[in-house]
């Protein structure tokens, strides 16, 4: 999958992510303090989801009406231990494929969509 990882993400959640085969990059490091707006255009852009423990781009999607993306993966698993979220996000990427072109909720116990405006990139 074509992701962009927010810069809220650890490094090495990132990297895992990257040796687990997805193509990744991410906003940190030189990147890091982009705008949500323009993380979004890059996104849209290089038809890339969004992966985020960020809920702004949630608010700037649904309320502000912005245009349709590749998709939207907020991730809410404070629940759990700093220890097991790298191994979570990774299963929960592979357990579906229903991502693109949706607003992605998810939490440890359950998962959440709404399709995104404009449709799938």
């Amino acid at each position: 999958m074509r992701l962009l990882v927010d810069e809220n993400f650890p490094r090495h959640i990132f990297e895992a992510l990257r040796e687990d085969g997805h193509d990744v990059i991410w906003i940190g490091g030189e990147t890091s303090g982009m705008p949500d707006d323009a993380v979004l255009a890059l996104a849209q852009s290089d038809r890339r989801t969004i992966v985020t423990f960020d809920s702004d781009f949630g608010k700037l999607i649904m309320l502000d009406n912005q245009p349709g993306y590749c998709g939207i993966i907020l991730f809410r698993i404070q629940d759990l231990p700093p220890s097991q979220r790298c191994r979570f996000i990774i299963d929960t990427l592979k357990s579906r494929n229903d991502f693109i072109g949706h607003f992605t909720v998810v939490q440890t116990r359950e998962i959440r969509q709404r399709p995104l405006n404009g449709g799938p990139c």
